[in-house]
């Protein structure tokens, strides 16, 4: 049984072909990447349709998980995506089922798919398992006893809007300010950076470039970014009390590469993490919590919505 796998984000959807490994969907092939000329949704449709039928015609079969942007109900009808012109109220499995004939999609929002995707390749799964992913924005999700939770209409693990500040921040995504992801994204810690600096960076992986001419300013704004996002998982971690708390992404990744290009013993944004987790989380429930980088880096997304939609048509 192979499974077709896509992750759209704000600019880009990537797809490739799930194989079951170890009981688990979870080894990739054909893998691609497609960069999307407009932020139209007539464009993404007709893409996503496109690499469904080039992976059906490579060998998959008539199953399809997709992680995407925005946000998404109970029912995988996405309700809105903010980054895409009329991405609103939209069902993949009417649409790919119209265009493709007989299909099973399972839709879910990218923070979620991936922290199903971490929770599922685990060998030792945790009863509570939290999931935070670090890229341009903060998303997240967590898993009970063996299930995603939802929430009553879909949104639950909106761990970026988690507010860890009163003070003025850079407005977030969402239109408020004091929201984690506007301080420890990757576009939260680049608008901080260049607030204070003389020279303004283009992106995130320019500010990191820096670090050999300006590695006091970087390591600072990286672990200030980890602090607060780690103040916000401690909030999380009162709340649930979760064994395991992973943390993938973008950022996760760039600044690892950071780390080892330093020779440093621990990435600057984890020690920030693990700081901010010790003054927000209560000591017992910070004692019985394990906090590391998800193992699956950007592909949790995929193999997490493939794995979903393998969980809802029972054939894992």
């Amino acid at each position: 049984m192979n499974i077709i796998g896509l992750d759209i984000g704000a600019s880009s959807i990537k797809a490739g072909i799930i194989l079951k490994e170890d009981g688990i969907f979870r080894k990739i092939y054909g893998e691609e990447k497609i960069i999307l000329e407009t932020n139209e949704f007539s464009e993404l449709k007709e893409k996503v349709v496109l690499l469904c039928q080039k992976k059906l015609e490579e060998g998959a079969d008539g199953f399809v998980g997709i992680s995407t942007a925005g946000s998404v109900d109970n029912n995988g009808v996405v309700v809105s995506a903010g980054n895409f012109k009329n991405y609103c109220n939209v069902s993949w499995q009417e649409l790919l089922e119209k265009e493709l004939g007989s299909v099973t999609v399972a839709t879910a929002n990218d923070g979620r798919a991936s922290a199903w995707g971490e929770y599922i390749v685990c060998s030792e799964k945790a009863d509570t398992h939290v999931h935070a992913v670090v890229g341009t924005g903060i998303g997240g999700g967590v898993v009970h006893k063996g299930e995603l939770l939802k929430g009553d209409s879909g949104q639950a693990g909106y761990i970026g809007h988690i507010k860890v500040t009163p003070e003025e921040t850079p407005l977030c995504s969402c239109g408020k300010m004091g929201c984690v992801e506007s301080l420890a994204s990757a576009k939260g810690m680049l608008l901080i950076y260049n607030k204070k600096g003389i020279r303004k960076c283009e992106s995130f992986e320019e500010l990191l470039a820096k670090v050999d001419n300006d590695k006091e300013g970087v390591l600072k704004v990286l672990i200030t970014g980890g602090y607060w996002l780690g103040v916000a998982l401690g909030n999380v971690m009162n709340i649930l009390n979760p064994q395991r708390i992973t943390i993938g992404g973008g950022v996760v990744l760039a600044t690892k590469q950071c780390a080892e290009h330093l020779g440093l013993a621990e990435n600057p944004y984890l020690s920030g993490i693990k700081e901010g987790v010790h003054y927000a989380t209560h000591r017992r429930v910070e004692a019985t919590g394990n906090i590391s980088f998800g193992i699956l880096g950007n592909n949790a997304g995929m193999i997490g919505a493939a794995n979903l939609v393998a969980k809802s048509a029972k054939i894992i």
